[in-house]
């Protein structure tokens, strides 16, 4: 194990109830990594990052956390706030902090203050006093990417953060989550489609196939012919 490993998995098998749809899954996520989740739909992506994420458990194997007590930070692909609480940005953020404050106990300035700065850090000021369910669909995955970030996080997990979102805001998002990889060391996870984006930000590769995850380097990966070879898959 690297000493700088964030969290591995042993021989682990990923699903639903006793429903195995990844086994034998050996990872480890260290410290600065910059990693995509590629495969077919599906093939178990979500499940998997929910499985890092603490939210499902392993059907068999080992998951272990190393030298963090941090909550990990997720970002899933379909926010399931009900509409029904009127909440703004800011208070959809701030959801990020209740970890850190014992039940009962009134939130710290110093909370609310940090809930602003994630906003800022992702450049979503203007929305803090908006209501989350009028946002656009670029402008609610920045509220969802900052209340993430608001956990203080040393891992942040990803599921489709630019999906349905246009190409400017998708790039905004990719660059601000690389200056954070890189300036601040956070480790990132994320699973995305589309290879023209990820190239330019991610470093390494899990790509799923044969219900296994294999890991390798973006240039492996960097024609289409290379993918539909890891794939198995045939290319027009």
């Amino acid at each position: 194990m690297n000493t700088n490993t964030l969290v591995s998995l042993k021989n682990v098998a990923v699903g639903y109830n006793s429903n195995v749809i990844l086994d034998g899954i050996d990872l480890e996520i260290r410290q600065g990594d910059f990693i995509a989740l590629l495969g077919p739909n599906g093939c178990g992506k979500t499940t998997l990052l929910k499985t890092i994420a603490g939210i499902l458990k392993p059907i068999s194997g080992e998951i272990n956390y190393y030298d963090f007590d941090d909550l990990i930070g997720y970002v899933p692909q379909r926010e399931t706030l009900n509409p029904a609480f009127l909440l703004t940005g800011y208070e959809v953020v701030l959801m990020g902090t209740y970890g850190r404050v014992k039940a009962g106990r009134p939130l710290p300035q110093k909370e609310k203050e940090f809930a602003i700065k994630c906003l800022r850090l992702i450049d979503s000021e203007q929305l803090a006093n908006k209501p989350f369910f009028e946002l656009s669909g670029g402008q609610r995955q920045r509220i969802l990417i900052a209340r993430a970030l608001a956990m203080r996080p040393r891992l942040l997990l990803l599921d489709e953060p630019t999906s349905g979102i246009d190409s400017p805001t998708s790039q905004s998002i990719m660059q601000t989550l690389q200056t954070f990889n890189t300036e601040q060391g956070l480790s990132i996870l994320l699973v995305m489609h589309d290879i023209n984006v990820i190239k330019h930000y991610a470093r390494e590769i899990l790509i799923i196939y044969n219900n296994k995850v294999h890991r390798t380097v973006m240039q492996d990966i960097t024609t289409p012919e290379k993918i539909a070879t890891l794939l198995n898959i045939s290319i027009d």
